[in-house]
């Protein structure tokens, strides 16, 4: 039974949380806590999984100074962010900051859970035409100079990766160890400059390596009809 944590600024949207969350089979609340309060409470002990839905109405700076403390007091924190009011610019800021999840406030309840399942299994899930922009990004069509970079096979697990396969699976498929892979993963961030797989996804759509994964966006989210 993996236990969820449910972070609020709307003590109302987050009794609609709970009850969602006890109707979710394989899941069950552990803590329900006021945003503001969440880092400084001192007995507050996330169990494994470590589940947070974070649930924001309009995400302002200090909300970023929020998820960085969050996440620096509760090392291997998995956040899902709920917000109300999409804001591209803020939006690329909240993912670059290490939140699992993304959603909109117009979702259903069938994307919330596809959402826990997905980073309770260790990928990402993210709604919304203002991830959709993230991905394909302004200059799709301009290919990265440092592309040339990469050799082959660190662009075949490159591929591998951002398509939310794990190292296990990526050595698998490709007949090569585990620490391979790793050692691949860590040279295609060192020539491309990144440091996670967010930033490694954004790159690869940006060059064409790959598409946009609209299978990991909710469809019945009223934002994504219009991409």
């Amino acid at each position: 039974m993996k236990k969820v944590n449910i972070g609020y600024t709307n003590r109302l949207f987050a009794e609609g949380l709970e009850l969602m969350i006890k109707g979710f089979d394989g899941y069950e609340l552990e803590h329900s806590l006021k945003n503001d309060t969440i880092v400084s409470f001192p007995s507050l002990k996330f169990n494994e999984p470590k589940l947070l839905i974070m649930e924001l109405d309009i995400p302002k700076k200090s909300d970023l100074d929020l998820i960085y403390s969050i996440l620096e007091s509760q090392f291997g924190l998995l956040i899902l962010l709920i917000t109300g009011h999409p804001s591209h610019s803020m939006a690329a800021e909240l993912i670059d900051c290490g939140i699992s999840a993304y959603l909109l406030k117009s979702c259903i309840p069938t994307d919330l859970k596809s959402a826990l399942d997905k980073i309770s299994d260790g990928k990402n899930y993210f709604c919304s035409t203002i991830t959709a922009e993230l991905l394909v990004g302004k200059n799709k069509n301009q290919r990265d100079e440092k592309l040339a970079l990469l050799t082959q096979r660190e662009k075949e697990i490159l591929i591998l990766l951002v398509n939310n396969h794990a190292t296990c699976e990526v050595a698998q498929k490709l007949n090569i160890s585990e620490n391979t892979v790793k050692t691949h993963k860590r040279n295609i961030q060192t020539k491309l400059g990144f440091n996670n797989i967010i930033e490694l996804l954004l790159y690869a759509v940006r060059n064409s390596l790959v598409e946009v994964g609209y299978h990991d966006l909710c469809l019945a989210c009223p934002y994504f009809s219009n991409n």
